[in-house]
């Protein structure tokens, strides 16, 4: 019992802060499994230790349209544990299918210029997931 009430005496961690991230809709079933699957592989540098290699770790969902993809990437980007993973904020940047540099990244890069809400200009940990908007 000491134990736990230590345990909730303790300070929640920090939610990162969500901007333009898409509502999810009205009826929305949960795919628990499926989003446990796509958070786990999101987070498993925080879950179990990892060889550092060169090569950056990506995660991503790819389908025929009107399947769930984005509705699972904001649910995704919604979810506590992904939110306290990264404390600074999960930015959603819409691209489409064949997105041009010159049109994703520059929107990274000016956030904090067209935005009322503003994350931070120096995320403590790289972003790994990507959607693609229709």
């Amino acid at each position: 019992m000491a134990k736990l009430i230590e345990n909730l005496r303790q300070p929640n961690p920090k939610l990162g802060a969500l901007f333009a991230v898409p509502s999810l809709p009205p009826r929305f079933l949960g795919r628990p499994e499926l989003m446990r699957r796509v958070r786990d592989a999101l987070l498993v540098d925080l879950q179990k230790p990892q060889v550092i290699t060169s090569a950056d770790a990506k995660v991503g969902m790819q389908g025929m349209g009107g399947i769930g993809k984005s509705v699972l990437a904001a649910a995704l980007a919604r979810n506590r544990n992904v939110r306290q993973s990264y404390p600074d904020g999960i930015i959603w940047i819409s691209c489409g299918k064949n997105p041009p540099a010159t049109t994703c990244w520059p929107a990274c890069a000016t956030w904090p210029r067209t935005s009322a809400a503003t994350p931070p200009s120096t995320p403590s940990r790289k972003a790994r997931a990507w959607g693609h908007d229709k």
